[in-house]
C-alpha cells in the first residue's frame, strides 16, 4: 500500500501560541498512531515546517515541499496570514488542506472561488460575531455601535485582534448598522487615557444615549489600510547566458503594460544592448509569462520559473499589476531576483521599501506623488482641512485596482502630512446622495472659496482626481 505523505505547517515560536509546532505535534503524532491502531492506513509520513507565522515564509515552503516529491495533504498552515497564500496556491497543486485555522470570515465568503481544497475544523470569527449581533444587539436594540481596538494579538495567533475586528464590521455592515471605528494606538497602553476616550469619542461625539458598544479588537478593514514594503535593486551576477523573465497578462490587451504592448519595447531593448555591445560575449535568454492580472495565478508561475531555471534568474521584467507584484516582489529576495518594473504604484512599496522588496526596483511614478501634489500644492495652499474622498471599483482600463490603490494614497499622506482623517465612501454608485447628504448636510454646506474651514470633496471615478 502506498505511503501517505502529511506536512504539518505552523510556527515553531513563539512556543505559546495558540497552535505553535510544540503544542500541535504530541497531538499529530498521537493521531497518527490510532489511525495505524485502527488499521486505517498503515504507511503515512509526516514532516513538520515552521511557518514562522510568515506571508512569504509559508508558501515559499510549501512551494519547496510540492517541488520535493509526492504530497498527499498539508495539515496547516494555521495562522491566518501564512494559511491565505498557501490556501489560494493549493488547488493549482491539487493538495488538500485540513487546518484549525482560518479564523477571518475571508475564508468562509470564498471558500468556493479561492479556497476549493480547504477544510477547517475549528470555530471561525463569524460565529462569533453573529452572536453579538443576534444575541445582543438585535435584543436591546442598538443600531449605533462605535468600535475602538488595539493592535495586541494576545499571544494567540498573529493579527487576532484585527482580524475579529474585521469580521465584526463585516457583519455588522451587512445588517446595515450605523457602524464607527476609530484607530487607537494601543488600548493597553500605559498611557492610555480610558475616561478621555469614553467621554470624547463614544459621550462627545455619540451623543448621550447609551448606544455604544465598545470592543478591544482592531477593526480597521484591509480594504483600507495596506502596509507593505518596497526595496532596492539588487544588480544580477553576470553570466555567459542571461536569463530574463517578463511577467505581464496578456489579456484584456487594452491594459496599460499587457504583454501586447510591452513585447515590442522589450525586444527592441534587447535588439539594441546587442547592438551596442553592452554585454559582450553574453547572450539574453528571454521568457514571457502571462500573470493574468492574479494574486493567485501570477505567484504559481513565478514558483515554476524558478524551479524551471533552477532559482538561477538574472532578472524579472515585471509583474507589473500591483496585486500580483505584491506577492511575487516579497518572495523574490529568497532567491537573490531582482525585479524591475514601471508597476509598483501604490505608496505600499515605499513606505517599507528595506524590509520585504529588498529586490524591488520601481522606474515609474507612484501614486504618492499624486498625493504629495494634492495635498501640499492645493490643499495646504487653500488651507482646506475637512475632505470627503469617494470612488467606485471600475479599473478604467488600466490596470486592477487603479481607483483604490489611488484613493488609499490619498488617504495615507493626507493623514501622515496633516494628521487629520479623511472622511470616505466605499464603493458607493449615489454619488448625488453623497453630494447632498454627506457634503451638503453632514459638511454644513460647501463653499468655493479659499476659506479653511470649507469641506472639500475629492472623487476619483475618472483617471485623475477631480477636487471639488
Amino acid at each position: 500500500m502506498a505511503a501517505i505523505t502529511v506536512t504539518v505547517m505552523a510556527p515553531a515560536s513563539p512556543k505559546s501560541r495558540l497552535f505553535s509546532l510544540t503544542k500541535v505535534i504530541p497531538a499529530v503524532h498521537r493521531g497518527i498512531e490510532e489511525v495505524k491502531r485502527r488499521e486505517i492506513l498503515s504507511h503515512i509520513n509526516v514532516t513538520f515546517v515552521d511557518t514562522e507565522e510568515s506571508a512569504i515564509i509559508a508558501p515559499v515552503e510549501a512551494f519547496k515541499i510540492i517541488r520535493e516529491g509526492r504530497q498527499n495533504v498539508f495539515l496547516g498552515p494555521v495562522g491566518d496570514y501564512a494559511l491565505s497564500p498557501v490556501g489560494r496556491y493549493a488547488p493549482f497543486w491539487n493538495i488538500p488542506i485540513v487546518t484549525p485555522g482560518g479564523f477571518s470570515h475571508d475564508f468562509k465568503v470564498f471558500r468556493k472561488s479561492e479556497y476549493p481544497t480547504l477544510i477547517r475544523t475549528g470555530p471561525s470569527f463569524d460565529s462569533v460575531t453573529a452572536f453579538i449581533d443576534h444575541e445582543i444587539l438585535q435584543q436591546y436594540g442598538w443600531r449605533k455601535i462605535s468600535l475602538l481596538y488595539d493592535k495586541d494579538d494576545r499571544g494567540l495567533f498573529k493579527g487576532f485582534d484585527y482580524l475579529m475586528g474585521s469580521a465584526f464590521v463585516v457583519q455588522l455592515r451587512e445588517n446595515s448598522i450605523d457602524l464607527h471605528y476609530e484607530i487607537k494606538p494601543s488600548l493597553l497602553h500605559q498611557t492610555m487615557n480610558y475616561t478621555k476616550t469614553l467621554v470624547e469619542d463614544v459621550g462627545g461625539k455619540f451623543g448621550a444615549s447609551v448606544t455604544s458598544c465598545v470592543l478591544r479588537a482592531q477593526t480597521m478593514p484591509p480594504v483600507l489600510w495596506v502596509l507593505v514594503t518596497a526595496g532596492v535593486f539588487v544588480a544580477a551576477e553576470v553570466r555567459t547566458s542571461l536569463r530574463m523573465i517578463a511577467m505581464a497578462p496578456a489579456f484584456p490587451r487594452g491594459r496599460m503594460f499587457s504583454l501586447t504592448k510591452i513585447m515590442p519595447a522589450i525586444n527592441l531593448g534587447i535588439e539594441e544592448v546587442e547592438r551596442r555591445g553592452v554585454l559582450p560575449n553574453h547572450r539574453i535568454n528571454l521568457t514571457v509569462v502571462d500573470t493574468e492580472e492574479s494574486a493567485i495565478v501570477g505567484p504559481v508561475r513565478f514558483f515554476n520559473v524558478i524551479h524551471q531555471q533552477g532559482g538561477k534568474i538574472n532578472l524579472f521584467l515585471g509583474p507589473v499589476e500591483d496585486y500580483t507584484l505584491s506577492p511575487v516582489g516579497g518572495y523574490a529576495p529568497y532567491w537573490n531576483a531582482p525585479i524591475l518594473t514601471p508597476g509598483g504604484f501604490s505608496h505600499d512599496f515605499k513606505e517599507k521599501r528595506q524590509v520585504e522588496y529588498k529586490t524591488l526596483t520601481r522606474i515609474g511614478p507612484g501614486f504618492d506623488s499624486a498625493a504629495r501634489f494634492l495635498v501640499d500644492e492645493v490643499m495646504k495652499m487653500h488651507h482646506w482641512k475637512r475632505v470627503s474622498l469617494i470612488y467606485d471599483s471600475d479599473d478604467r482600463g488600466l490596470f486592477n485596482g487603479y481607483d483604490y490603490l489611488l484613493g488609499s494614497a490619498f488617504i495615507n499622506y493626507f493623514k501622515k502630512s496633516l494628521g487629520s482623517e479623511v472622511k470616505f465612501e466605499i464603493l458607493t454608485p449615489k454619488y448625488a446622495d453623497i453630494l447632498m447628504d454627506t457634503v451638503g448636510n453632514k459638511f454644513s454646506g460647501i463653499t468655493t472659496g479659499g476659506n479653511r474651514n470649507s469641506p472639500v470633496l475629492l472623487a476619483f471615478p475618472c483617471h485623475s482626481a477631480v477636487l471639488l
